[in-house]
């Protein structure tokens, strides 16, 4: 019974990344939790790992690959994760002492040492990188089909709006500034932000888009690493139509108009400019030093016409700056992790021991990506990893602890591991 019962393995490794990536943010979890009374999103995600763990020591480990996994080839790749599973741990122990412990704290370091360790388990049953990254390819394609499908609708249905869901099921719903809902969704085929003050760029209004995530800025983090990964020929040759779908991807992201999402893209696009020549970065340098001080000069004019300007004074601008002013003033060895830390709003303590690894798993994080592309300059996976890191800045105290966050360390690990030990994926570049 127990050989037979590997079969079910992969659907639910499959069925598990999936669960993992759609437990934060997004509208699948507020629609479960609404539809099922009681539902705990950690309870099931614990017990689905735990199955799929058994299911894999079922299917059976290569002990080579196990060794192999741990070798100095993969030092510097397994890093982040060692450094993150750490910081989660320190998080809990530090709260633990200062009697600030939940079970919240406990729930999420169960949850990610269990995805760490599945994972690993999956790569060492033989399941490298396209077994594990299918889940997020099929979602990031499931995003930008339904994204391309309500983008047509708007273009072509007056009030757009008028069309929507019953959207009463969502915890934000009634945070809109504008005395109604802050989400409208169309179809049911991604959220639009109708709630607050219209978008503008260059004299055109319009709600920005969230996709199935609560926040633009969520969209963009989780989506474009997929995005970069995945919207490339290399990866994925028969996709003939990559270039329709990096239009697309590129709209969408322009469409969510989140600040955050597009400093990030520009931070990594600028990276590749640089390492093209010496010529093109004295050329982009110039241009970025121009923009910027005409911004600077005409800031009050062009905030008008461009609302992605207004929120580096928004609330949330304001709140990150303050953060990164009064880090130093508030470290304390004592205190709240930085799983929940609000610095400078509710008086909150930072733990000096948690900030120092978290801090430690962020610069993990860094030292891959300067290794991957100098080794090379066109790695599809050093360019979501430096999207990702620069958004880390935004939000210290969440980001980096989000799913996607340890799911791309893993999925990298995963591709080094193709890369040193088994035949080169397709996504390497050439």
């Amino acid at each position: 019974m127990g050989n037979r019962l590997h079969i079910f393995y992969p659907s639910f490794l499959y069925l598990t990344i999936l669960l993992f990536l759609l437990g934060e943010g997004t509208v699948a979890l507020d629609f479960l939790r609404s539809q099922i009374s009681g539902y705990s999103h950690s309870f099931v995600i614990t017990i689905m790992m735990l199955a799929t763990i058994f299911l894999g020591f079922i299917k059976g480990m290569d002990k080579r690959i196990v060794s192999m996994m741990f070798s100095r080839h993969l030092i510097l790749a397994i890093l982040p994760v060692i450094l993150f599973i750490l910081a989660c741990y320190i998080d809990v122990i530090v709260n633990l002492f200062s009697s600030n412990i939940t079970s919240s704290y406990g729930a999420f370091l169960i949850r990610h040492m269990l995805f760490v360790f599945l994972i690993l388990q999956a790569i060492s049953c033989g399941k490298l990188f396209k077994d594990i990254t299918m889940p997020y390819y099929h979602l990031m394609l499931f995003v930008l089909l339904t994204g391309a499908a309500l983008l047509f609708l708007s273009l072509t249905i007056d009030n757009i709006i008028d069309y929507t869901i019953d959207v009463s099921f969502l915890r934000k719903v009634n945070e809109g500034n504008l005395g109604k809902d802050l989400y409208s969704m169309p179809f049911g085929m991604g959220l639009l932000i109708t709630g607050q003050n219209l978008a503008s760029f260059l004299g055109f209004d319009f709600y920005q888009f969230s996709s199935y995530f609560f926040e633009p800025q969520i969209f963009g983090f989780m989506m474009v690493p997929a995005f970069i990964i995945f919207l490339q020929k290399n990866y994925k040759p028969e996709l003939r139509s990559h270039l329709i779908m990096i239009f697309i991807a590129i709209v969408l992201i322009g469409w969510a108009h989140s600040f955050t999402t597009i400093a990030a893209l520009l931070g990594a696009l600028l990276v590749w400019i640089f390492l093209r020549n010496i010529f093109s970065a004295i050329f982009v340098s110039s241009l970025f030093l121009i923009a910027l001080l005409m911004i600077i000069a005409n800031f009050y004019e062009l905030s008008l016409s461009l609302s992605l300007l207004n929120k580096l004074t928004s609330y949330s601008g304001n709140n990150s700056l303050e953060l990164f002013l009064s880090i130093g003033q508030s470290v304390s060895f004592i205190g709240d992790g930085t799983l929940n830390v609000r610095v400078g709003e509710k008086g909150e303590n930072l733990s000096a021991f948690s900030l120092f690894f978290w801090v430690s798993f962020i610069m993990a994080v860094l030292i891959n990506i300067i290794n991957e592309i100098l080794t090379n300059k066109n790695s599809a996976f050093g360019y979501a990893l430096l999207f990702l890191w620069i958004c880390y800045f935004k939000t210290l105290w969440h980001l980096p602890q989000s799913p996607i966050s340890i799911y791309l360390c893993l999925i990298y690990f995963s591709y080094k591991c193709s890369q040193v030990y088994f035949d080169p994926p397709m996504m390497r570049s050439r």
